[in-house]
């Protein structure tokens, strides 16, 4: 990744609402706590789409909220924007209620 990468959750994600970008890679690892609070978080990927310098990719993110024992299956889409070889952006797309009812049960 770039050093200053914009990473951007889609609105309504629990880890940030807003939808605002996180920039750089420290504050990716600061807010998006997937490998500590998640049990087998996993995006699998079914399809990709590239547009030059923006990949698109297909798939489902499947895990189980570690606190509340529930797990979520929703559909996503990440999508890469490259600059120089290194992802520059980062915007996901997805069913943000899946995450948001694991996390409150």
């Amino acid at each position: 990744m770039s050093p200053d990468v914009e990473w951007r959750e889609a609105g309504g994600n629990p880890y940030q609402p807003s939808g605002a970008a996180w920039i750089g890679g420290e504050a990716i690892v600061e807010n998006l706590k997937l490998a500590a609070e998640w049990k087998n978080f996993t995006m699998h990927p079914e399809r990709f789409h590239d547009a030059g310098e923006t990949v698109v990719v297909e798939g489902r993110q499947t895990g189980t909220y570690i606190a509340t024992g529930v797990s979520a299956d929703q559909q996503c889409c990440h999508v890469f924007t490259f600059e120089n070889g290194k992802v520059a952006r980062f915007q996901l797309l997805t069913d943000t209620a899946q995450m948001q009812k694991a996390m409150a049960q």
